[in-house]
């Protein structure tokens, strides 16, 4: 229900477009898998070809981070399976978990999912304001901040 609900918050708010409606079918696609008790690595395949296809079309780093890391859980869990190793295939979270969050979240260490980035700016500016005229600077003082 957790993963559900942060699925909405995330999405919610945004307009979609083609490559987020399949950045959105790959979040999916990767978190069956990864939250549903007895599935198995086979599962895997529909997230590995949906994050080959976003890697070819948007040819940015973060799509090849998150093909890279979706291809290493497959494959992790594929190995595992093969040759029995229950622990190597429970390794195979690890590279699923980044891959979620680099699909989730814009920048996952700071986990800004659900606001705008429109109220991030605002924010900024806001703090930026307080920070300039709560110290009561003149224009000669702001000057001289500026020449050092």
């Amino acid at each position: 229900m957790i993963a559900v609900v942060a699925y909405v918050a995330v999405f919610a708010r945004r307009r979609l477009d083609p490559m987020m409606t399949m950045r959105i079918a790959l979040l999916s696609a990767m978190t069956f898998p990864y939250l549903l008790p007895k599935m198995h690595e086979r599962y895997l395949l529909l997230a590995d070809l949906l994050s080959f296809a976003i890697a070819v079309i948007a040819r940015d780093r973060r799509s090849v981070q998150v093909f890279l890391a979706c291809e290493l859980a497959s494959t992790i869990a594929i190995f595992g399976s093969m040759f029995d190793f229950l622990y190597v295939v429970a390794a195979s979270a690890v590279p699923a978990t980044v891959a979620i969050a680099l699909l989730l979240f814009r920048r996952p260490w700071r986990l800004r999912c659900c606001c705008s980035s429109s109220a991030w700016t605002r924010l900024r500016q806001a703090r930026a304001s307080d920070r300039s005229g709560s110290r009561g600077a003149t224009a000669a003082d702001k000057a001289a901040r500026s020449r050092r």
